[in-house]
């Protein structure tokens, strides 16, 4: 990302993807032969929120197998081996689950597509303190602007 004349980075990711200055915030991507940088003013940023999204279909396959297999399995003794491998099974989906869950950043611009990037690694602390240096930034960016 080129500087503007009095732009500072305020705080970078990790991986250098997202960077926060005083006036903008920049998100560069590039994986498997496609690349995009995305340039959101910051006085333009409406909203910005911290979510899971997973997979909700495997937790509720763990659910019912899990159920069922437990069914059986207490109930039907001559069935014991099928409600174990229903339990098996409804495990699988449950490690599924937990493989697929991503911690994800939305920033919302005014009218516009929202960028999201996943936050995996980074710790509920480092989310925070990130969510509050964007909304911190775009004051003081509104600030300036209007010289209040």
């Amino acid at each position: 990302m080129q500087l503007q004349p009095n732009e500072q980075v305020i705080i970078t990711s990790d991986d250098k993807k997202v960077i926060l200055s005083n006036y903008r915030l920049c998100s560069t991507f590039k994986e498997w032969g496609h690349s995009s940088v995305i340039f959101i003013n910051l006085e333009d940023i409406s909203s910005i929120q911290s979510v899971y999204k997973s997979v909700v279909l495997f937790l509720l396959l763990a659910g019912i197998c899990g159920l069922g297999g437990a069914f059986v399995f207490f109930t039907m003794h001559d069935m014991e081996p099928q409600g174990l491998a229903a339990i098996g099974i409804g495990l699988f989906f449950l490690i599924l689950w937990f493989a697929t869950r991503k911690r994800i950043i939305s920033i919302h611009p005014d009218g516009g597509k929202p960028l999201e990037f996943e936050a995996n690694s980074m710790k509920e602390a480092q989310v925070l303190d990130f969510l509050e240096q964007v909304q911190l930034a775009k004051t003081n960016r509104i600030n300036t602007l209007y010289k209040i």
